[in-house]
């Protein structure tokens, strides 16, 4: 019978595997969820859900408001905080991850919250439309921009009108953002990338590395790009899309950028960070040891590593206040 410890046991040769990484690989072998890419897009939407429930509760306390908001037709949910004039606060607008086809604003609600309260700021927390959509194939990239100039414009509605704005986002979130800063090329104080994806190379040694890894690996990654890049023979080339062929970073904002070791897009973040140096772009690196992809939506049982996360953060932004 399988065990967090037999499971991790060839990287941990290599690797200190993070006690919170056993214990959410426990939980995680004890749901028993087959791997996405072995069943529908809907199921692999519904488990993740419940493991993201079930791991950080249903019902979070939470010392500020929250407020449902119509972002320019895109859902989003706005976490203001409650106890100091609503004007003098930064704003990020957050994108969640989960490879555009899974995952929403309720399995992030945890981890935006504790990041809300730490930061003291005002985060908007996007639905944008799941892939595959046939009629829109650029849905998620559509919704982000049109839900960042609705906040762009409305900023006195939602908070923090005197305050700096930035994007946010983990993993496909992370995607999104740069995508965003592609479309708009000013008026961002900072981004937050989170183990962002921003390259589709998956011959880069962290994915030959990662191939097998418990919970999110390259061949995961394969069956995400199979299907959200597969509308896009360009996909590779497209900078909307890919970051990674991005000719313009130093238009980008001062970034702070956090990545997992154990997670096969990490040397693709590592390159990112140091393209958007070269290009003159402030970067803050953070690496969390022992944790792999996915760790950051899952507090309730990362709580120490996505604490480290969240004071990451909240220090970065003290650059803007």
């Amino acid at each position: 019978m399988a065990t967090p410890e037999t499971v991790w046991a060839e990287l941990a040769k290599t690797y200190t595997i993070h006690a919170e990484t056993l214990a959410a690989t426990a939980t995680e072998l004890a749901a028993n969820h087959p791997a996405a890419s072995a069943i529908s897009i809907e199921e692999a939407r519904e488990n993740s859900l419940k493991l993201h429930l079930e791991t950080n509760g249903e019902d979070v306390e939470f010392d500020r408001t929250t407020e449902e908001i119509d972002a320019g037709g895109v859902p989003a949910t706005v976490y203001r905080p409650a106890s100091q004039p609503r004007d003098s606060y930064n704003v990020i607008i957050f994108f969640h991850g989960g490879s555009l086809l899974i995952n929403s604003r309720i399995t992030h609600d945890r981890s935006l919250k504790a990041l809300a309260e730490q930061s003291g700021v005002v985060i908007v927390s996007v639905e944008y439309r799941l892939l595959p959509c046939p009629e829109a194939p650029m849905a998620p990239f559509d919704d982000a921009v049109t839900a960042t100039r609705w906040v762009m414009k409305h900023r006195d509605q939602i908070g923090g009108g005197e305050g700096k704005l930035g994007l946010g986002g983990d993993s496909a979130g992370g995607q999104i953002v740069m995508g965003v800063t592609r479309e708009i090329q000013s008026g961002f104080d900072f981004m937050v990338l989170i183990y962002p994806t921003v390259n589709f190379d998956t011959q880069l040694p962290s994915c030959k590395e990662f191939e097998t890894t418990p919970s999110f690996n390259t061949i995961g990654l394969r069956w995400r790009f199979a299907i959200t890049n597969g509308p896009f023979p360009d996909a590779e080339n497209n900078p909307r899309l890919n970051a990674a062929v991005r000719q313009d970073l130093g238009s980008s904002p001062p970034a702070v950028i956090v990545l997992a070791q154990l997670d096969p897009l990490r040397d693709a973040g590592t390159d990112l960070a140091e393209r958007l140096k070269a290009a003159g772009v402030l970067v803050r690196l953070h690496m969390i040891e022992g944790v792999p992809h996915g760790f950051f939506s899952l507090p309730g049982v990362y709580k120490t590593t996505t604490a480290r996360v969240f004071a990451y953060i909240s220090d970065f932004l003290k650059k803007f206040q």
